[in-house]
């Protein structure tokens, strides 16, 4: 038989509940409970309905009764796990004691109140403070009391009336000064030393509130308030109510009781050493009739696993290098070691074992609080580098992506260790406010923005499907009202505790031993930095270049050992002037990015300047970003997971915001661009070369001056200081490897000991450096100013030189022929005719054109009557980037080279003057 269980007089409920007759039975029969106000809270549930409510470690196997409390405010139902049910067969975890009655894993213990047939209950006994409230263990208790229109609002457990030796939310809210209050728990106290400790605690908390504190007593032949009701009537137990000693009287009785029985030492103040049933039923899931005596075998189980099973055998704990954290019901929240260990000293405070006939507090010291917590953080364990797995976990489930694109939302499972818990997830939202906000960046940059976050979703997974090094850390660069402090408080909402912070200062210290430092970035997902200084070399932090590239680290909490840790998250860090960065493509360019932002927010906004509308609400509205721009930017990086798998991320947006913080940390950069130079293999420039065209760089760029001498002596060199104090000029040739290592540093120096240019023997060259193939010549390396009657040429050296940086190809290959041809005075070298024959019968007919090329100007028979300075050129090979550059020539400077100032390369803005030969020029 069963029945229909609607809620009366305005209660909500979305749908009808199903009570059946057994658990009617149980409650009113049993309990003395009114048929309408047991019909009006409990339901009857399956198994599997059972197992969702409570969401234990081990299944229940069999289906029971729940009941759901209501706020006392409005009288409406609350969340379906908050509350208490009873499986029809006692649960039995494995390894644990049978519980008969369970609370949903994660609630925070708090006072439930039953739903009663006027609404407003609850609310009206509040308002008037002359109206007692009874506190009791259990729902049917409370459902005796309130059958007699006593005001009984139900607690979970003795000790479930708050936590760290606070009164919970609720508890706290009905402790109103001047109200009287009667604590109806069961009467086994005089054996449950721990149930006594807890009458005491909660009472003294009361009064501490302003409250008058009674303790009902009644025959200690009927344990609880609804087993004394049903036996004796409700007239006998209000009759006990109304006889109820005050607090303080009550525990005078309780030691005049202990003194006539000093020889039980179950009859005292404080707890006698507990065994493993005993501790099993003071937890929170269960009630007082599961009290087992305490008849274990002495020394079965010492004090700290008699405090681990107490404190500690509710809910799901892990513990993470050495700090404790406890499962909420969407994630594990860190339980600070302060607040534990107060928690241990509380109950070792009142742990008693008898020593020779006596009974002592023989472990209320600090060593004993140290060994309990030790004890439990090692057997809560788990290895680090499983927490926060892959997915984003949520407010409402944890978004698990997969390798073809998609994804779907699972519900929250102790079994994956979060510890951190983000926005919702709303794929409903609205994106328009998320969208202006992501105006800050240019389309180019902002994809790749959106990318990056959204590769934090499974970093694991986006590192195995992209090639190189996978994503890089971003630098956001600007200053001042530009969006960026926004982006990171939004990206802070999407991850939660999932967002660190630490600087880029925080990896330099790990470098220089202090680990701890980096402690913080334990599990997260994403870490951006809000401020970091410019007074940092970027190329020298390791452990960031570790943690980029996910490579181990070791963590090193302060004051615990250090272990290996994975990082397994992206990197972000606000910057208004960059970080000095001097290394070379591949060490930098492989692992940062920078992100420009450039346009400001501001009132009145003007677009032509660059500037968005400001909107104070992201900057000050936590909610507003917190529900309404966050839940759209997941959106948005869930949008970005199938592209970000198949196309990766499209870096040449960062590329010259790169280049200009190389050149803007060391000049060299600049230099090494404008003459051409790039890392090659086998590559190689002789230094006295580099010098010479470095110098007369010095020179161009106003950072040199010569002064000619007049006299022997050698001609004075005036230096002028460079923007960056930290970025001095060269200064000697003998510094020129040193100071050009410092941008290419698998640069080598060596001695050409070669036979193929006898004349560089012995000279030093650097190696793993050329110049650009199809580059300018630099200007010490280009060719002499042949007079344009080229008949005069009347030999070329009898071997080809195999030096100078065989890709630049040929570029320098072809200036040291013709150089070398004119001789360092610029006369001709004799030589036989038949030699330049077979020389040139060894070229092949590409080199043979390119010397002809070289020698009559091609593909103007005499460039200088063909360009002009002023004129407009470009480059006039389809295949090369030159040939969409545009730019004026500013100088002739040999019958077939000239200068020419490119307003336009690369699709980069800006004049720079780079020597060109004619034949590689075309008029536009």
């Amino acid at each position: 038989m069963s029945h229909n269980n609607n809620p009366t007089n305005g209660q909500l409920s979305s749908t009808a509940k199903y009570l059946s007759t057994k658990h009617l039975a149980e409650w009113c029969e049993g309990s003395a409970v009114s048929e309408a106000i047991a019909r009006l809270n409990i339901e009857s549930l399956t198994a599997k309905e059972l197992n969702e409510r409570v969401c234990p470690k081990e299944p229940i196997k069999t289906g029971g009764w729940w009941y759901r409390g209501v706020n006392w405010r409005t009288g409406a139902f609350m969340g379906t796990r908050y509350g208490q049910g009873k499986p029809d067969k006692a649960h039995h975890p494995e390894g644990s004691k049978e519980r008969k009655y369970l609370t949903s894993s994660g609630m925070e213990p708090d006072a439930i109140f039953l739903a009663m047939p006027d609404r407003d209950y609850w609310a009206k006994v509040h308002a008037d403070k002359s109206i007692p409230r009874h506190w009791t263990e259990g729902a049917k208790k409370s459902g005796a009391g309130l059958s007699l229109d006593l005001a009984v609002i139900a607690l979970t457990g003795v000790w479930n009336w708050g936590e760290d030796g606070e009164l919970a939310k609720f508890v706290r809210e009905w402790a109103q000064p001047g109200t009287i209050h009667y604590i109806d728990f069961d009467s086994d106290y005089a054996a449950n030393p721990s149930c006594r400790a807890a009458i005491l605690k909660f009472g003294r908390l009361l009064e501490q509130e302003g409250c008058e504190v009674h303790v009902t007593v009644w025959d200690t032949k009927f344990k609880g308030m609804d087993d004394f009701i049903k036996a004796n009537g409700g007239d006998a137990f209000k009759e006990a109510v109304a006889n109820a000693p005050t607090l303080a009287k009550w525990e005078k009785q309780l030691k005049k009781g202990d003194r006539k029985n000093n020889t039980n030492p179950n009859v005292s103040l404080t707890p006698h050493p507990r065994t493993h049933e005993n501790v099993v039923s003071l937890s929170s899931s269960s009630s007082g009739s599961d009290y087992i005596p305490d008849t274990a075998p002495a020394g079965e189980q010492n004090f700290v696993l008699k405090a681990e099973e107490y404190l500690y055998s509710e809910g799901h704990w892990v513990s993470i290098a050495g700090q404790l954290y406890r499962f909420t019901g969407t994630h594990y929240e860190l339980r600070l070691e302060v607040v534990e260990k107060r928690r241990i000293r509380d109950y070792l405070s009142n742990y008693v074992e008898m020593v020779r006939s006596v009974p002592r507090k023989k472990y209320a010291n600090s060593a004993s609080i140290n060994q309990v917590y030790d004890w439990v953080i090692a057997g809560f364990a788990v290895d680090p580098n499983i927490i926060n797995p892959d997915g984003l976990n949520t407010l409402n489930g944890v978004i698990k992506v997969n390798p073809d694109g998609t994804y779907n939302v699972e519900p929250h499972d102790p079994k994956n260790i979060y510890t951190y818990v983000g926005c919702k997830y709303d794929p409903t939202i609205d994106p328009a406010d998320c969208d202006r906000l992501l105006e800050c960046l240019e389309p180019s940059q902002r994809e790749i923005f959106l990318r990056t976050a959204a590769a934090a979703l499974n970093l694991k997974l986006v590192r195995s499907k992209l090639t190189g090094r996978g994503v890089k850390g971003l630098l956001c660069h600007g200053e001042g009202s530009n969006g960026k402090d926004t982006l990171r408080a939004v990206l802070a909402a999407v991850y939660g505790n999932g967002m660190t912070g630490k600087s880029l200062s925080d990896f330099r210290a790990y470098d220089t031993g202090r680990k701890f430092n980096l402690s913080g970035l334990l599990g997260g997902v994403c870490n951006w930095a809000s401020e970091n200084t410019a007074k940092v070399d970027l190329d020298n932090i390791q452990s960031l270049k570790q943690f980029i590239t996910g490579d181990p680290i070791d963590i090193e909490p302060k004051g615990k050992d250090s272990h290996e840790y994975k990082p397994v998250a992206t990197f972000f860090a606000n910057c208004n002037k960059l970080p000095s960065i001097t290394g070379g493509t591949e060490a930098i360019e492989g692992r940062y990015g920078i992100l420009n932002f450039e346009k400001t927010y501001a009132k009145n906004a003007i677009a032509s300047e660059g500037q968005l509308e400001a909107d104070p609400r992201f900057k000050d509205d936590e909610k507003f970003i917190l529900e309404q721009i966050a839940p759209a930017m997941l959106n948005k990086m869930l949008e970005r997971w199938p592209l970000l798998l198949s196309e990766g991320i499209d870096y040449k947006a960062t590329k010259e915001a790169m280049q200009k913080a190389q050149e803007e940390s060391r000049h060299l950069w600049q230099f090494v661009r404008d003459a051409g130079i790039e890392v090659q293999t086998g590559g190689r420039i002789y230094i006295k070369d580099l010098w010479e065209r470095l110098q007369e760089w010095y020179v161009e760029t106003g950072t040199l001056e010569i002064e000619q001498s007049t006299s022997d002596r050698k001609d004075k060199l005036i230096w002028h200081d460079l923007p960056n104090k930290y970025d001095t000029p060269v200064k000697a040739i003998n510094q020129v490897f040193a100071r050009f290592s410092e941008i290419f540093p698998k640069l080598k120096r060596l001695q050409y000991n070669g036979r193929d240019e006898m004349e560089r023997r012995a000279q030093w060259y650097l190696s793993g450096i050329g110049f650009v193939q199809n580059s300018e010549l630099p200007v010490n390396l280009a060719l002499p100013a042949l007079p344009v009657d080229t008949e005069g040429l009347t030999a070329l050296p009898t071997a080809l030189p195999h030096h100078v940086g065989r890709a630049s190809g040929r570029a320098s290959d072809r200036a040291t022929i013709l150089s070398e041809s004119a001789g360092r005075d610029g006369r001709a070298i004799s030589s036989p005719y038949a030699e330049l024959c077979n020389l040139l019968s060894q070229l092949t007919a590409d080199e043979r054109q390119k010397i002809a090329d070289l020698l009559t100007g091609i593909p103007c028979s005499d460039p200088i009557k063909a360009f002009r300075v002023g004129d407009k050129v470009a480059g006039n090979k389809p295949e090369d980037s030159s040939y969409n550059w545009h730019g004026r020539i500013v100088e002739i400077t040999t019958s077939i080279s000239c200068k020419v100032d490119w307003q336009e390369r690369e699709g980069k803005k800006g004049g720079r003057v780079i020597s060109m030969l004619f034949c590689n020029l075309r008029k536009i």
